[in-house]
């Protein structure tokens, strides 16, 4: 149980990067003296800078979306942080970070591919008769990626983590739910690229019930974690994302 305690913190903090982790900002001349304050002013502008930046038109996805001083201190900047996706394609989820007046960072760059890394790894699924939703979390990277960067390129990158999560029932007794986490990490164990595993709900593929990485405990097998343990780490990672979602899921709004 120890080691439940100490990892716990380090799965909320892997989800904060999932949702933060962007590359350096990259503003067009146009926009580089620009000054934007309300959260008015800065949904407007992220959207312009994107715009400009990819070529592309996107709109604000809400189910992560955090304006509040800077670390919680009214004397500090303003920051919007919010996840973004293009018209007519709400598969492709980015994610971006503006601090007053004009500092603004993404991650796109490495979302756009996100359909080409599908196609490499849910094949490899199927093989294992397994299926399952995947994001790419690359907030290591510091930069935006090449264009003509592949799929391959992108899974087996060190400072890339493959996120991958079953659909449930969140209705369902976790311990029905036991089986087939363990049938998951038998064959993730064998992956040599980063790998985080998690449940989510069906009805909402936002709502986080059960994430495990790699490299938690040092284990290297689903033999190596007991029921106990993969009990524990779903009773904390829900609780984390209630709160969470109370926070900062504006989608109703």
């Amino acid at each position: 149980m120890l080691c439940m305690r100490k990892i716990s913190a380090a799965i909320a903090f892997l989800i904060f990067l999932l949702l933060t982790g962007c590359s350096k900002s990259n503003k067009r001349d146009d926009l580089e003296n620009i000054d934007v304050h309300s959260e008015q002013e800065m949904l407007d502008f992220a959207l312009s800078y994107l715009d400009q930046k990819y070529d592309e038109q996107f709109v604000i996805d809400k189910s992560y979306y955090k304006y509040k001083h800077k670390n919680g201190h009214e004397d500090a900047p303003m920051v919007l942080n919010a996840r973004f996706h293009p018209i007519g394609d709400d598969h492709l989820v980015g994610a971006f970070y503006l601090e007053e007046p004009n500092i603004i960072s993404d991650n796109y760059s490495i979302i756009m591919h996100q359909y080409e890394v599908e196609d490499v790894l849910f094949p490899e699924f199927a093989k294992q008769d397994l299926s399952a939703v995947i994001s790419i979390d690359a907030s290591q990277i510091r930069g935006d990626l090449d264009k003509d960067i592949s799929a391959e390129e992108i899974i087996y990158d060190d400072r890339v983590t493959i996120q991958v999560y079953q659909p449930v029932n969140r209705n369902a007794d976790m311990k029905e739910n036991l089986p087939l986490i363990r049938k998951w990490l038998d064959y993730l164990y064998t992956c040599d690229y980063e790998w985080d595993f998690g449940l989510i709900a069906e009805d909402d593929n936002n709502y986080i019930l059960f994430q495990i990485n790699k490299s938690d405990c040092g284990y290297q097998s689903a033999d190596d974690w007991s029921d106990e343990e993969l009990l524990y780490r779903a009773e904390i990672m829900e609780d984390f994302t209630k709160e969470f979602k109370e926070k900062y899921d504006k989608t109703g709004e």
